[in-house]
């Protein structure tokens, strides 16, 4: 599976002084269950903000790679996405573009699978940290995924979009 996830206010922001400008208990215990796979480790694709914004450390039980032109000690950096995908190509894991916005919009291309956490609120974000549009001639809403807080209640819905004619 070749997925998307991204977490994403009323307004599309999804970033805001390279950090996100939400913390949902929930909708990160999410990202971790979804992105992760003990049998085949999944790939994490994300660009060189995303992952200067997570402490600069990779996430654990994941094939991390970074997308830039620099090279980043302790970390796989790959030049393109188009590079990745071809690297990627005869893989049996799961591959997860997981940030930021230029990620997000040339991972479209692959994507079989779009996992959009839908915050309840409007927030400020930078003018580049926008979720890119999901062209609904491609992408269809198959489902929404209840999640949960430390009360039981729903707390926020993932939008599951899947791609129509593939």
């Amino acid at each position: 599976m070749i997925g998307i996830i991204a977490a994403v206010s009323q307004n599309g922001v999804i970033g805001k002084n390279n950090s996100l400008p939400f913390n949902y208990k929930e909708d990160m215990k999410w990202f971790r269950s979804t992105t992760s796979n003990k049998e085949f480790p999944p790939t994490v694709i994300m660009g060189k903000n995303t992952f200067i914004s997570m402490g600069s450390r990779k996430l654990p039980g994941r094939r991390n790679m970074v997308i830039t032109k620099s090279t980043i000690e302790g970390v796989e950096t790959r030049s393109s996405i188009a590079n990745v995908m071809e690297e990627l190509a005869q893989s049996n894991a799961d591959i997860w573009f997981i940030g930021g916005t230029n990620i997000y919009r040339e991972g479209m291309k692959y994507a079989d699978t779009i996992y959009l956490t839908l915050i309840p609120e409007i927030v400020e974000g930078d003018d580049l940290a926008y979720f890119p549009w999901v062209d609904p001639g491609k992408f269809n809403v198959e489902a929404y995924i209840p999640l949960y807080n430390d009360n039981g209640d729903v707390s926020l819905n993932v939008a599951k979009y899947v791609r129509m004619n593939k």
